[in-house]
């Protein structure tokens, strides 16, 4: 039978793992990335009706493969599989139906960055359709060794988990929608999918989603071609790369929504954030800006993340400190309607617009009605190669730029 094992770079805990199903009928692959793809890659021409699925480091008693098919043949057709428990809680896949796993669409391009919570996605995902079965066995022995602390993996959990579990209600297909989501993307395709899912698991579907990309020369196209179809999502094509500003600009011009969210493609949103805007901005609808909280993730070289905390914006926006410090505020959610009054981003900085459009929109905002939502409704992802961070000394010529500027920057 073919068994997959999710290898969490611990020989050791591999190496227990192949040990005792050494001795069993079983076909080992282990998967490090691109699970779900690779997976299903495997099952192409599996013809056995189950696979199975461990963790590095789980276990097994002897007896388990007869008392797995006593649980197959009460296993009725509408079930994609048997699910058992963890150490930490976790219920996680240990018997999966192939015909199930084979009738999901899984690109090489849909990016999932969190790999060791792969299985628990692609479970999400087939229970739109079918059923699981939980079982509690003492053949199987889960993991017994946890990740270390510096991981937050107990936090991390519960923050990713309702993205892999929310089911949001239906699209609103009429009328204007309420919010704008706008995405600005160039040589990002990694991260896209997982920023785009994010969207579509909004609680509140009250929104459309506009996707700009800047001149992309990686796979972002066919990242955005995997999504062809859906009506409340609109691609903006540069010709060639424009910067940020100009995109935005673009993306302003196309916004069907009272208000205009912005969305990184690397990062991600709540599930509930377009619920909390629509709910605050229902109660102050002449505001000129939402921002709220967001959560930071750091990005290792191997291109894993860890939680590193949440950060409370301030309240309210003081000039002074937003230019000293650089300090960002995500998510921001403007007015649409001033923001077109306002013409839009500037694009005559030093650096036409390519660099910090953001802090440029709420200087030029300082004197409007601010609202800061304390919630965290963003997830902020924090990477050494983004253009923040490779172009850090720009950032003194900007700030003089924006002191010579003074008050011709601020609002009309």
């Amino acid at each position: 039978m073919l068994t997959f094992i999710l290898d969490n770079e611990d020989p050791w805990a591999m190496a227990k793992t192949t040990s005792c199903l050494g001795k069993t009928p079983c076909e080992i692959v282990p998967l490090k990335t691109e699970i779900a793809w690779r997976m299903q890659a495997c099952l192409t021409h599996y013809r056995e009706p189950f696979f199975l699925t461990f963790r590095a480091g789980d276990q097994i008693k002897p007896g388990f493969f007869q008392k797995m098919g006593e649980w197959i043949r009460d296993l009725s057709e509408n079930c994609a599989g048997l699910m058992a428990g963890t150490k930490e809680g976790l219920l996680l896949p240990l018997v999966w139906r192939t015909k199930a796993v084979k009738s999901l669409s899984i690109s090489k391009l849909d990016h999932f960055p969190f790999e060791h919570y792969a299985l628990q996605d692609l479970q999400s995902r087939l229970s739109v359709r079918w059923r699981w079965k939980e079982v509690d066995s003492d053949h199987y022995l889960p993991n017994p060794v946890a990740p270390p602390k510096w991981m937050n993996r107990e936090t991390e959990w519960q923050l990713t988990k309702p993205l892999l579990y929310t089911r949001p209600p239906a699209a609103r297909m009429n009328g204007r929608p309420t919010v704008s989501i706008v995405i600005c993307t160039y040589n990002d395709g990694g991260y896209l999918s997982w920023a785009i899912r994010s969207v579509w698991a909004q609680t509140n579907p009250d929104w459309e989603l506009i996707v700009v990309n800047d001149g992309s020369t990686d796979q972002t196209r066919e990242v955005l071609s995997s999504f062809q179809g859906e009506p409340r999502l609109t691609v903006i094509e540069n010709g060639k790369n424009l910067g940020k500003a100009k995109s935005l600009n673009r993306a302003l011009g196309a916004a069907k929504g009272e208000w205009l969210l912005e969305l990184d493609a690397d990062d991600w949103l709540t599930v509930d954030c377009v619920e909390q805007i629509c709910t605050h901005a229902s109660k102050r609808p002449h505001a000129t800006l939402f921002y709220g909280n967001h959560h930071e993730w750091r990005e290792r070289a191997n291109k894993t993340l860890v939680y590193s905390g949440l950060r409370h914006n301030p309240s309210p926006i003081n000039k002074e400190e937003l230019l000293s410090t650089g300090l960002p505020l995500a998510p921001r959610c403007y007015n649409t309607s001033i923001l077109r009054k306002m013409g839009g981003w500037l694009c005559s900085d030093p650096f036409e617009g390519r660099l910090y459009e953001d802090f440029q929109m709420l200087l030029r905002l300082e004197k409007q009605d601010k609202v800061h939502i304390p919630l965290a409704l963003y997830h902020r992802r924090i990477r050494k190669n983004s253009i923040t961070h490779r172009e850090a000394e720009k950032y003194a010529i900007w700030k003089n730029w924006v002191k010579e500027k003074g008050s011709a920057m601020s609002e009309p």
